[in-house]
């Protein structure tokens, strides 16, 4: 997972695919992510959404999503 700063609060980078990726933006002292990623783009990197979203939950990261927030 690649993750740019592109201003002091606001970083911009390609989706988390894992766990490990939402620790990473955490170590980083991101605290809330837009994913903007369709279900279809789900299943062609073979992501489980719902793994992710309880991780989010757990650690506390604010998830908005455009296609799985249902």
């Amino acid at each position: 997972m690649d993750v740019s700063k592109i201003l002091p609060n606001l970083f911009v980078g390609s989706f988390p695919m894992s766990v490990e990726d939402i620790d990473r933006l955490r170590s980083k002292g991101i605290t809330a992510v837009l994913n903007a990623q369709t279900d279809d783009d789900m299943v062609r990197w073979c992501v489980n959404w719902r793994r992710l979203e309880l991780h989010y939950l757990e650690t506390g990261v604010e998830i908005r999503a455009s296609a799985h927030s249902g």
